[in-house]
């Protein structure tokens, strides 16, 4: 069961929901819980709330294992082989923003507003 994230001025909250193993990743596994962004004097200036996936990208990076970062972060995955994007998740999951897919709207700049569930689907599967 998730745990609730009270809204506050200047923030906004999303439910975040992790698929295909990547719950492994993260410090605190769980598959479904709540992030509170900031929107408010943000240093992303977006109509909506100031704030967009890849916000939340680079924030959930933040609460992975520091071993197992390179399986969410693009950055992560990227650290050796030069610059990558730190608010982008590596190839092979699927993004999807209340049920669309990122891919058909602004990918890593789609603004988010309270209350949108942002779900990430590993397709990558060892063997």
């Amino acid at each position: 069961m998730s745990k609730s994230v009270a809204a506050s001025p200047g923030a906004i909250t999303v439910k975040v929901a992790l698929a295909g193993g990547l719950e492994t990743v993260f410090l605190s596994p769980s598959t479904s819980f709540d992030v509170r962004l900031p929107c408010a004097g943000s240093t992303r200036s977006n109509a909506s709330s100031g704030t967009d996936v890849g916000a939340l990208i680079a924030e959930l990076a933040s609460r992975t294992q520091p071993a197992k970062r390179h399986l969410f972060a693009a950055a992560a995955a990227a650290d050796q082989e030069g610059e990558s994007p730190a608010d982008d998740v590596r190839p092979g999951i699927l993004v999807l923003v209340n049920d669309d897919d990122w891919e058909l709207e602004d990918g890593p700049r789609w603004a988010l507003h309270d209350g949108d569930v942002v779900t990430f689907v590993s397709t990558l599967h060892g063997g």
